[in-house]
């Protein structure tokens, strides 16, 4: 009986440890994200993107890339499927075929998401808007 308290136990024990890993592996990935993003180089100014929407896709760049300050213009094309754009984050949000406009007064990386729940890929349908200081 001691031999298999021991056990679960140390089994336990190892599940444990393996989670806080994880925790930290993603804290630092984070930080790399950060140094990476502090590295990029952009020039002021109005920055304008056109997402193409397909079902469980937006078409456009890895990464919407602008510098603090700017203003923002993006535009959303639903080239098959109903899809619109929300950055949870930064508390912004459009609809379908929807032009949004801000300032990027915050600087970090944002997800931005399909704002229109579209099927089973919806959740796949993230790219990041990048704000650089």
């Amino acid at each position: 009986m001691k031999k298999l308290l021991t056990l679960l136990l140390a089994t336990t024990l190892i599940f444990v440890l393996a989670a806080c890993g994880n925790d930290e592996e993603t804290e630092s990935n984070a930080t790399d994200e950060e140094e990476v993003v502090a590295d990029v180089e952009v020039e002021a100014g109005d920055k304008e993107f056109t997402i193409t929407a397909t079902n469980f896709d937006f078409n456009s760049e890895e990464e919407l890339v602008v510098k603090k300050g700017d203003n923002v213009t993006i535009h959303i094309v639903n080239e098959e499927g109903v899809h619109g754009l929300e950055i949870p984050e930064l508390n912004i949000s459009g609809g379908v075929e929807e032009t949004i406009q801000f300032e990027a007064t915050e600087a970090g990386t944002f997800e931005i998401l399909c704002s229109i729940p579209c099927g089973e890929g919806h959740d796949d349908m993230v790219i990041n808007l990048v704000v650089v200081d």
